[in-house]
């Protein structure tokens, strides 16, 4: 029964729907075409002017390592990112030209069907089958040709339009003398401060340059307490504020003494490890002061301490742990989601 709908249909289609499908093909490809030819010379001229600062960047660090720490390079550099986020106009221009693209030969081959019916001889078939594999070349190969172009970016981002942080480090080390331990201190300066506000204690993370993937634990020895934070970063923002809350009593909202502790543990020994994953991190020594009603935690220079797997995979927690008695665990709740 349902071969014989489709079969119906097929012999239904008549030429009078193929001059139709004809005319609306010649206005949707020159649309198309347009729109490609626009957006690709806008992508090229993005992608043109990183390139331009990636180069700078690297000319600037290869002459003078320490700028990688300056603001005007940090600067460039999220310049650089802004232009190449901007190719996700393009990357949409193109989805929507592979879509139509292949949309249309499938309308094509329909139609294919109501000339073939209405052909007189043999020939005609022949050549009214030749022809709609001819208008389906462009329209099939097009898009992949397209996809060519535009590849020598400095810079890869993930289907998110998000920066890892293993590109960022690649970009780098490619392109500069700079070790792994120096990018990450020195460029991306992670760092924490805490604060309290009416009671409740936020932890605002920082980093420098825009990167997703990767866990910043900050570790603080006490004399009799030993704080561990552990903070995850899958999204993209350059600064994320979480609220801490105990971990077995989803209704607290109260400091209960954590901030003064914090206090407390000012000037404590601190060891900052940076984790693309649980075996690849780098280690710092870090330090703790309390400026203007905060906590800051930063970074100072490299260690080589050893993150245990416990630190890594209390992912978003505040863990703390006394000499003697039961450790008190926290979760890291993202204050923008909470509200």
């Amino acid at each position: 029964m349902k071969v014989n709908c489709i079969c119906k249909f097929l012999n239904d289609i008549s030429v009078y729907s193929v001059q139709h499908l004809g005319w609306v093909t010649a206005i949707v490809a020159a649309i198309l075409a347009l729109t490609s030819i626009v957006f690709s010379q806008f992508n090229e001229r993005s992608i043109q002017k990183a390139n331009d600062i990636a180069r700078d960047i690297k000319i600037r660090i290869n002459k003078d390592e320490k700028l990688i720490e300056s603001y005007m390079v940090k600067e460039d550099f999220n310049q650089m990112v802004y232009l190449l986020t901007n190719s996700a106009i393009y990357k949409k221009t193109l989805f929507l030209f592979q879509g139509l693209s292949y949309f249309i030969v499938f309308l094509w081959w329909l139609s294919l069907f109501g000339y073939i019916s209405d052909a007189k001889t043999f020939a005609d078939k022949v050549l009214i089958f030749l022809s709609t594999i001819l208008i389906s070349i462009p329209f099939l190969y097009l898009p992949d040709i397209m996809k060519l172009f535009n590849k020598n970016q400095p810079l890869k981002f993930d289907s998110k339009d998000q920066l890892d942080i293993k590109e960022v480090v690649s970009f780098f080390k490619e392109n500069t003398p700079l070790k792994e331990s120096i990018i990450i201190s020195d460029f991306l300066s992670p760092r924490i401060k805490v604060e309290l506000e009416h009671r409740n204690i936020l932890v605002h993370h920082i980093i420098d340059i825009d990167v997703v993937n990767f866990t910043t634990v900050f570790r603080i020895q006490g004399e009799e307490k030993r704080v561990t934070l552990n903070i995850s970063k899958d999204t993209s923002d350059t600064k994320k504020m979480f609220s801490v809350r105990p971990l077995e009593d989803e209704g607290a909202t109260y400091d209960n003494g954590l901030f003064t502790l914090f206090k407390s543990l000012v000037g404590s020994d601190v060891v900052v490890f940076f984790c693309i994953s649980e075996t690849e991190y780098t280690s710092y020594k870090g330090k703790i002061k309390f400026n203007e009603g905060k906590i800051e935690i930063s970074i100072l220079n490299s260690s080589n301490k050893t993150l245990s797997a416990s630190n890594y995979s209390n992912k978003n927690q505040l863990v703390v742990e006394p000499n003697l008695g039961e450790s008190k665990i926290y979760k890291l709740l993202d204050r923008l989601q909470e509200k």
